[in-house]
């Protein structure tokens, strides 16, 4: 009996290790690296504006910074260098730049659908912003 119950328990170390080889093989067939590169920043708050976005963001050392994002760059739908998805959740909002070649490629601006949550801003719409917001995309910068 007591070696019955040796050998199940034995079993029951045994068997997820072999699991796991089988995870971690099928893993390794799709090791295959992006061309993409991809960089997460929160952001504080948003301010739409007729000609684009200002988007205030935390950089990595928790400075707050603001860019001007053009509303040409999400006009031409999911073939534009701009998307803008809207949603709910603790991670909100935030906006994901994607790297290709060293330069950026394509920007996700992640929003919450409600605009009365803190995190929509104004902006005046008396002021002229076309300095700002008429940067073309191959020329957009960002500060981290």
């Amino acid at each position: 009996m007591k070696k019955a119950i040796i050998i199940i328990c034995l079993l029951g170390l045994i068997i997820p290790f072999i699991a796991a080889q089988d995870a971690v093989d099928t893993w390794k067939g799709t090791e295959v690296e992006s061309e993409y590169y991809s960089v997460n920043l929160m952001i504080y708050r948003i301010s739409p504006h007729p000609d684009g976005y200002r988007v205030e963001y935390y950089k990595p050392n928790g400075e707050l910074f603001a860019v001007y994002v053009s509303l040409d760059w999400f006009e031409q739908g999911n073939h534009g260098p701009g998307q803008v998805v809207w949603g709910q959740g603790p991670q909100y909002p935030y906006m994901s730049l994607y790297y290709k070649d060293g330069k950026i490629d394509h920007m996700r601006l992640y929003v919450i659908d409600n605009e009365y949550d803190s995190s929509w801003g104004t902006l005046d719409r008396s002021k002229d912003y076309s300095d700002k917001f008429g940067v073309a995309f191959e020329d957009f910068k960002i500060e981290y």
